[in-house]
């Protein structure tokens, strides 16, 4: 009976967890002008996921009780949705990002708001699949994974958009309107989903949105700073101490191969020395490229 139970409930954890993470690779396979580091990614999942906690603590004591229980009518579910659930949902999930990643060097083009929005809204919606699958049964997974949890990923992107124009601390005209814009389609689509037909009204927007989104990504990806730009690190020869770029097979200075080692390695963009084996710089968050020539 134990052994059973831990079996169900295990079941609930991964149906919730894998739309989520199968997403997230989906949308954020391909970006490699500038590889985000996996533990930022990572830390702006879990940040997405645990917003759930004070997303739900504000709508049951906005609603008095959970929106599902207690709305009966069309009227008063979709003034839920519009003027609670999407607002409260989709500002949980901006301060993920805003109070945590925005903060990090690693933060700094506009590909970036859309990558880590992308992140928090589908650990938003990872836990929101667990919680469901939890009520209704792992099966209720065949229509959120494909549908609301990329729901979700569309809403992010929007104020996403928004939080990529305010890097580090500037301000955005956009930021406000493009919440509220998240917020409003939020409500929208939870508000078709009252009537069985209005389904139909969920899949085209969500559909819309996919679209929209994979275009902002290959449009962002193709003004990324990063697409031209280089750091090519200096190392220092191990035999010689000399310095010379990284990715010549030999010191120029002793002629010794590159095989044997070097001491550090330096970024050419802030000039801070770091461990031999770094990829990002500890100071600035640029990206080590290496070159042979």
């Amino acid at each position: 009976m134990i052994v059973q139970q831990i079996q169900h409930y295990a079941l609930i954890l991964v149906s919730g967890l894998i739309p989520g993470v199968f997403w997230l690779w989906f949308f954020v396979r391909d970006r490699r002008y500038r590889p985000r580091p996996r533990k930022l990614l990572i830390f702006t999942f879990i940040a997405g996921g645990i917003s759930v906690a004070p997303a739900a603590g504000l709508e049951i004591w906005l609603l008095g009780v959970e929106p599902q229980d207690s709305l009966r009518s069309f009227s008063t579910f979709a003034t839920a949705m519009f003027f609670v659930v999407g607002p409260v949902e989709e500002f949980c999930k901006f301060a993920a990002v805003r109070f945590g990643v925005f903060r990090s060097t690693y933060f700094d083009e506009p590909l970036d708001g859309l990558i880590y929005a992308t992140a928090a809204s589908l650990g938003f919606a990872s836990i929101e699949n667990v919680i469901y699958a939890v009520q209704l049964g792992p099966e209720v997974m065949f229509v959120r994974g494909p549908l609301s949890t990329v729901a979700h990923v569309v809403f992010g992107s929007i104020w996403g958009l928004g939080l990529s124009r305010s890097v580090h601390g500037s301000r955005s005209k956009w930021l406000v309107p493009t919440l509220l814009l998240a917020a409003l389609l939020h409500g929208l689509f939870n508000a078709s989903l009252f009537y069985p037909p209005g389904i139909l009204v969920a899949i085209a927007l969500t559909g819309l949105g996919v679209y929209l989104l994979s275009r902002w990504l290959n449009e962002a990806s193709d003004k990324s700073v990063y697409k031209l730009k280089r750091n090519v690190p200096i190392v220092s020869c191990k035999a010689c101490g000399h310095d010379y770029r990284l990715g010549l097979r030999f010191c120029a200075y002793c002629e010794i191969r590159s095989e044997f080692g070097y001491s550090n390695i330096r970024c050419s963009n802030c000039q801070l020395n770091n461990q031999p084996s770094a990829s990002y710089c500890a100071s600035c968050g640029d990206y080590f490229v290496s070159t042979t020539s």
